[in-house]
């Protein structure tokens, strides 16, 4: 079946689209309907475009996680350093007092 090999999703409705004749033609058929059922039960899942996008937003979201921590890493890092300066200024302007 051309589905098959260009691994498409195998149900009645993409059957009858892609052989051009009515679903209730393919129910009323046993032998159609047990290869339909049959190669459906079998075929592994195969990933919609909404999946393949879900998951691709997923991966950015995951990206941009891992980006905004290092930023907040970073800036607690510098204000760290900057509090530090800021004792040692208040130190010496203390000492000059």
């Amino acid at each position: 079946m051309i589905l098959i090999k260009d691994n498409k999703v195998i149900n009645f409705n993409t059957v009858s689209e892609a052989v051009g004749v009515s679903k209730p033609y393919l129910y009323k058929n046993p032998a159609i309907r047990g290869r339909i059922e049959t190669l459906r039960s079998q075929q592994t899942k195969v990933q919609t475009q909404k999946a393949v996008k879900q998951n691709m937003n997923d991966e950015n979201k995951d990206a941009l996680i891992e980006i905004l921590r290092m930023k907040v890493k970073e800036l607690e890092n510098k204000n760290k350093d900057l509090t530090k300066q800021l004792k040692k200024f208040q130190g010496s302007l203390y000492d000059q007092i």
